[in-house]
């Protein structure tokens, strides 16, 4: 398997003449998978083994491959001047914009980085440009699957479940809806979907649970009014209405509706209290790099 095409801020490379290459041929590489992971550690001196105190991703995800134009019998190979200009308005650029590689299989299909062409070195043969060595930076170390979003339609079904006020330490048990989601993230833990967005059809108070978390984490929203919709950027952490909720800095708890999994399960539950139309918009995280 190996980079044959890539698409960058919705433009393809081979749309444009250009293919994926390598002027070094080897029997096999050595691809870096990003994910690379930082453990700070403490020896316990009892034992003489180390514990884990933290650990983190110190580093961003970063390719490199040249590309080159395609060959065709009735035009040069080498780049002209105008080309040479669009390939550095294209790719060389102070922000980031979604990669998309493609394989010569269908592996690792719909994965993509967000990132930006850091440096981007031309290919000189006898002083002509014949294809450019490209860094591509992205701005986290792993790569994102590209998925749909998610739509649920909640209603109201009788199912109760109990939150517990984490300052009062008191239990109250609710009824509502419930949908399910697979966390199909690389990454153990909890991952926070970049939009979840919920249009309420009736008013009170929302409240979202997920079982994968304790009793004492939940999403909280009073005074809700019929047809309003609420959207969390779970990523930024900011929070906006389609109403005038004047109060909503103070109705709002400030928890952020999240996925969650760990080794041997993957389903998150969740439970409305109120009923109402939802959209996640979410990219599972995939451990792997560009295989050039």
């Amino acid at each position: 398997m190996y980079l044959v095409d890539f698409i960058y801020d919705g433009y393809k490379l081979s749309d444009y003449g250009c293919m994926v290459g390598s002027v070094v041929t080897e029997n096999s590489n050595s691809i870096g998978m990003g994910s690379v992971v930082r453990l700070e550690t403490v020896i316990n001196h009892g034992s003489y083994r180390s514990e884990i105190v933290n650990a983190d991703y110190p580093d961003v995800y970063t390719a490199t491959f040249d590309v080159f134009k395609t060959p065709c019998d009735d035009e040069s190979d080498a780049f002209t001047e105008d080309e040479i200009s669009w390939f550095m308005r294209w790719l060389n650029r102070k922000e980031y914009k979604k990669f998309m590689p493609i394989y010569d299989t269908d592996d690792f299909e719909n994965l993509f980085f967000m990132g930006s062409f850091t440096e981007c070195r031309a290919i000189s043969i006898q002083g002509q440009v014949y294809g450019f060595t490209l860094t591509f930076t992205s701005n986290s170390p792993f790569a994102y699957l590209d998925y749909d979003s998610n739509i649920f339609d909640v209603v109201n079904s009788g199912e109760t479940f109990r939150i517990t006020n984490p300052y009062t330490k008191q239990s109250e048990t609710l009824t509502g809806g419930t949908f399910a989601l697979v966390d199909e993230s690389e990454e153990l833990g909890s991952v926070y979907p970049s939009k979840f967005t919920i249009k309420v059809s009736q008013a009170g108070r929302l409240v979202i649970w997920n079982e994968f978390d304790e009793r004492i984490r939940y999403t909280e929203i009073k005074n809700c009014v019929n047809n309003e919709t609420l959207t969390f950027d779970c990523i930024h952490k900011v929070i906006t209405s389609s109403n005038i909720h004047s109060g909503l800095s103070n109705d709002f708890n400030y928890v952020f509706p999240r996925l969650k999994n760990d080794m041997n399960n993957r389903l998150n539950v969740f439970h409305v209290s109120l009923n109402g139309k939802i959209e996640i918009e979410y990219k599972p995280i995939r451990k792997v790099g560009v295989i050039v």
